[in-house]
């Protein structure tokens, strides 16, 4: 009996892998078609997306503070967040502008 000759099938390779990113690209593209529909979405859209927003979201600043001792062992320690990292969010429980009557 001869075996089949060729070539063993490959597994799937995301787009976010081969892109290079971790923000997944096939849910940026699915965001995109649904927020504008009639619009032709090229291939590259979603891929750029994904690449940008994890850019933006990568703490950058952080290694940039381990030379100044005491502010990074706080940061560590969680005692402290960056003040850009808190959101106001309405209605929240540190928003106290509403009053508890």
């Amino acid at each position: 009996m001869s075996s089949r000759g060729g070539k063993k099938k490959s597994t799937k390779t995301s787009r976010s892998a081969k892109a290079g990113v971790i923000f997944p690209v096939g849910r940026m593209l699915r965001y995109i078609k649904k927020g504008h529909p009639k619009y032709r979405i090229g291939v590259g859209a979603p891929v750029y997306m994904a690449a940008v927003l994890e850019y933006l979201t990568e703490p950058n600043h952080l290694p940039n503070l381990k030379g100044k001792g005491n502010i990074w062992n706080k940061l560590e320690s969680g005692d402290q967040t960056a003040p850009s990292a808190h959101l106001y969010v309405p209605g929240s429980p540190s928003d106290s502008s509403q009053s508890s009557s």
